[in-house]
């Protein structure tokens, strides 16, 4: 064996330090580019920087053209800090050897490293124009473009490399995304079943089309191929991210947690993988975990992706376990970086006719336009919007579509479908339709667009029924809510311009009720139909000491999550363990369907809200359904979501302000006995008379709003 044979074989198994020396005493003999290249590299690996760049530099004068000793050289300038020298390396590389990818692809993904990806973009175009017969050429520069959020561009990119490369399954799978991503899916299908079974069965093509299958709501089939595929390939993270998230969808939470942690076995220290694992905690009421694992990169903000901003945001806010001052910070932080990627406020490249004579152009932006809160609240106020003063703008970014879609479009004049868009693609069509005023329903929840408000579309930007705390954002003008929402807010979370409300900021007005009815029975039931990631120790606690307090009471709980057994296993132990007799619980099953699920109302007599995270729309469905609604006013808008429902529906007895007062209401109510079906009557017609019914007082409310702002402002 020749001594460069020994060598590659020490390098080969991983016999570093046998590796150097013997390399080394071939730079006695007649050595060659490639042992220099190998040598330096050996040699960065030990951290052995500046010895590794001598090397490269003497070794230039001898072969002045050599790829390998170029582009190792630039490496480690790179990791030595010498950018420059390193740029001009490469750069010299690219002179020497125009055909090659090499040099290009380092230099593009230096520039991607420091968010230059325009110089990046730049390169890699450059090359592919002087070789456009090289397919990996075209897959560099398509991830690039999907670096910059430039979809269109990449699969274009994609579909030329596969011209030339149609076998290569990297770029079929990276096709598939985007199909995906701007929400061809039917050009995904399409694409898929052209493929060959060899084709279909490759890992990258695999987890790609289970993306898709996951964006078409097939949850079950995108599992079927993402189980077997982690174990093949456990080091993929997104797959991971992928499984649990279908999982989820099925309503498996538990499964899915066991998914992310799996996951995080293989990819420690992923940032998605623990964003995601962090909200999962959060559904099942471990809150400080999520906390925790959310923040343990704090300091290295800047690398986060928008999901694990929100999820700091939304569980921080939820759980009242992060100060406003560090999520006003965080959130302030973000807007700054996501404002570099725009121009500024793009609503003044517009004109905007001044208001004499034309109608005022109001757009709501959601994600949740379909069978969701967010429309079923927002819903009787469309309906009642003066169309003689606004013209109203749906502007719908989200996947689902249903028939609560139709309704909430048929009350828009124009409806823009933004779903496949970017934040950026998204605030030129609102700056371009001259909208006046932008109601952002999502604040920092999944899916939401907030990100397209950064650059300020419109002049006049509005937080409004889908987030329940502030965003602290600057390019946000006003927050709407109520006296009894902002009530016990922080003077922090004060800062923002609160919209008051009189009478309460939302009203809920069902299109069909089920007939009320009360199912058959003597005992006296209490329930809650909150979702079971709600139910935290303290609550449980406290809904475990009433139900002591009457002992032939009984408990009804019903949650979406109940389709897993294990969940609901988990939350029965939960109530056993802090005392609740068994027999006192009954677990109802998830059941599809609105009205079918007001139906159930009949099991309870009595509704025991949660806390600190209240409910809003279980709330308000109970009411209607003649079912009195027991909740605490707690701390912050979200602690006060059902006080303030219930002060609009005229019932502020059933307020408590504290454990005490909420024991006592409860009491009470239990003192009148189960609750007969005139009672239940009795509550629905009040609150069909009540002020949460009427739509067009918060209607009318928010269009006074919408013109003091402008006036206030002085816009035209």
């Amino acid at each position: 064996m020749t001594l460069r044979q020994k060598a590659h074989t020490a390098q080969r198994g991983g016999e570093t330090q046998k590796a150097e020396r013997l390399y080394k005493a071939l730079l006695k003999q007649e050595c060659i580019p490639e042992d220099i290249g190998n040598l330096g590299a050996l040699l960065t690996q030990q951290g052995k920087l500046q010895e590794a760049i001598d090397l490269y530099q003497k070794y230039l004068k001898r072969w002045p053209d050599s790829e390998q000793i170029l582009c190792n050289a630039a490496s480690a300038n790179f990791q030595k800090g010498n950018s420059h020298d390193a740029i001009n390396l490469l750069e010299l590389a690219i002179i020497k050897n125009p055909g090659s990818l090499t040099p290009a692809r380092q230099l593009a993904r230096f520039f991607l490293s420091i968010k230059n990806n325009q110089k990046a973009k730049y390169i890699l175009e450059a090359f592919c124009e002087r070789n456009p017969k090289e397919g990996l050429g075209w897959l560099e520069l398509g991830i690039v473009h999907c670096r910059m959020e430039a979809q269109e561009d990449a699969l274009n990119a994609f579909e030329c490399g596969s011209r030339i490369l149609p076998n290569h399954c990297g770029l079929i799978a990276n096709r598939l995304t985007i199909h995906k991503d701007l929400n061809q899916l039917n050009k995904a299908e399409y694409l898929f079943n052209s493929l060959t079974k060899e084709q279909k069965k490759h890992p990258f093509v695999e987890g790609a089309w289970s993306g898709v299958l996951m964006n078409s709501q097939r949850a079950e089939e995108a599992i079927k191929i993402l189980e077997p595929l982690n174990k093949k390939q456990p080091e993929i993270a997104s797959n991971w991210i992928n499984l649990a998230a279908c999982q989820k969808a099925i309503k498996f939470n538990l499964a899915s947690q066991r998914s992310l942690k799996q996951g995080l076995k293989f990819c420690p220290n992923n940032r998605s993988l623990e964003s995601a694992l962090a909200q999962s905690f959060s559904e099942t009421g471990e809150t400080a975990k999520a906390i925790k694992l959310l923040k343990q990169h704090l300091k290295e903000w800047e690398t986060f992706t928008d999901t694990h901003i929100f999820n700091i945001q939304f569980i921080g806010s939820a759980s009242r376990l992060i100060q406003p001052e560090e999520l006003s910070e965080i959130a302030l932080k973000w807007e700054k970086q996501t404002q570099l990627k725009g121009v500024g406020p793009i609503w003044q490249d517009n004109m905007h006719n001044k208001l004499d004579g034309r109608r005022i152009r109001v757009g709501y932006i959601s994600s949740d336009f379909c069978n969701h809160p967010v429309a079923r609240f927002l819903l009787p106020v469309l309906e009642s919007h003066d169309t003689n003063l606004v013209e109203i703008i749906g502007l719908s970014c989200g996947p689902h579509k249903d028939g609560v879609t139709e309704l909430i479009s048929n009350c828009c004049e124009k409806w823009v479908e933004l779903n496949a868009a970017n934040d950026m693609e998204i605030a030129r069509v609102i700056s371009d339709m001259r909208i006046d005023v932008l109601i952002e329903l999502g604040g920092f929840t999944g899916y939401s667009r907030i990100g397209s408000l950064v650059h300020k579309p419109a002049p006049i930007q509005i937080s409004y029924l889908g987030y329940f705390a502030p965003t602290f954002l600057k390019c946000i003008d006003g927050w709407v809510g109520d006296s009894e929402l902002f009530e016990s807010l922080t003077p922090l979370e004060k800062t923002h311009n609160l919209i008051n409300i009189e009478g309460g900021y939302m009203a809920f007005k069902p299109p069909q009720l089920p007939t009320i009815d009360r199912e058959e029975g003597e005992k006296l039931r209490f329930g809650s139909f909150n979702n079971s990631r709600k139910l935290g120790k303290d609550s449980i606690k406290l809904f475990c000491k009433i139900l002591n307090t009457f002992p032939d009471s009984q408990l009804v709980l019903k949650s979406i999550t109940f389709v897993e057994q294990e969940e609901k296993n988990r939350i029965r132990n939960l109530f056993i363990e802090a005392g609740l007799n068994p027999n006192q619980l009954i677990m109802l099953d998830w059941i599809a369907g609105t009205e079918a699920h007001m139906t159930l109302y009949k099991w309870v007599d009595i509704a025991l809200d949660p806390f600190p995270y209240g409910g809003a729309t279980t709330t308000a469905e109970a009411l209607w359904m003649g079912v009195p609604v027991i909740a605490l006013a707690g701390d912050g808008m979200v602690g006060r979501l059902s006080s303030s429902l219930l002060r609009s529906a005229g019932c502020d007895e059933w307020i408590a302000k504290n454990f005490s007062e909420y024991e006592l209401i409860a009491k009470k109510l239990a003192f009148d006995g189960p609750r007969s079906i005139n009672s239940r009557q009795a509550l629905r017609l009040k609150v069909s008379e009540s002020k949460l019914a009427d739509g067009k007082r918060v209607a009318k409310e928010l269009e006074r709003h919408y013109i003091k702002k402008i006036e206030e402002l002085k816009l035209y």
